[in-house]
């Protein structure tokens, strides 16, 4: 696996700064931005796994769909069809600072003096769509972490939420651990339009075991992103010592 053959050349060159590979699964309802988030953090390629949205189809079987949804038909819109897997490196720098990269462009990082803590991440974007139910569910089995997506327009979502997080903790039923996770209550740059339910609400679904770990994010620019991944990057860090 490509994967593990990178991270085995982090950790020759790295030593004690490389923190392992871990796997982060991306879940959420169609439309939520898991996807733009990615893209957001490094560049990867999606002919394989986007295709056009099928608005008609899918806004019949997805409760989800908004006002927002129905006016992107006015422009061109992609969606994941199956998963992505995508291999990014994070980097803590001595500045305190974080930088995402590409697992297939690793050994730039070898000459650097500057790195702290480096992080290798996998991580399974699965597709929103309702039909494709059974996607989240295999991607949760064996994961690290999870990131769970909400369009924050949408009332339907955003009570998603619970659903996924009862996949989560079947997992930790399972595999006997706990796993960190983040929320984020997406496209919080449509508030300024009035279409932002924001993540009060958000809080009010996931209870209070979850409520620090809900953020108002903004997936197309990243806006909102380095916070909750600063603090899962640490919680796996923390569960990973005790397992």
């Amino acid at each position: 696996m490509i994967g593990t053959k990178i991270t085995r050349g982090l950790a020759s060159h790295f030593e004690e700064q490389f923190e392992g590979l871990y796997k982060v699964t991306v879940i959420g309802s169609t439309g939520s931005g898991k996807t733009t988030l990615l893209k957001t953090l490094v560049e990867f390629p999606t002919k394989a796994i986007e295709q056009p949205r099928r608005h008609q189809i899918e806004e019949t079987y997805d409760a989800t769909y908004t006002l927002v949804d129905r006016a992107l038909r006015k422009k061109k819109a992609f969606t994941t069809v199956s998963f992505n897997a995508v291999g990014i490196i994070i980097v803590r720098t001595t500045f305190n600072t974080f930088e995402f990269h590409s697992m297939r462009t690793h050994e730039q990082l070898y000459e650097r003096t500057d790195l702290e803590t480096i992080w290798a991440i996998l991580f399974f974007d699965s597709a929103g769509q309702v039909r494709f139910d059974f996607m989240p569910e295999l991607c949760v089995r064996g994961a690290d972490g999870i990131l769970v997506f909400a369009d924050g327009s949408s009332t339907t979502s955003i009570e998603r939420i619970g659903y996924y997080l009862e996949l989560v903790q079947e997992e930790e039923v399972r595999a006997k651990k706990k796993i960190p996770v983040c929320i984020f209550v997406n496209k919080a740059d449509l508030r300024e339009k009035g279409l932002f339910i924001g993540g009060q609400y958000a809080k009010m679904i996931v209870g209070e075991k979850y409520a620090d770990c809900v953020y108002e994010t903004v997936g197309i620019t990243g806006g909102g992103i380095e916070e909750p991944i600063r603090t899962l990057l640490n919680d796996l860090i923390k569960e990973r010592k005790k397992g």
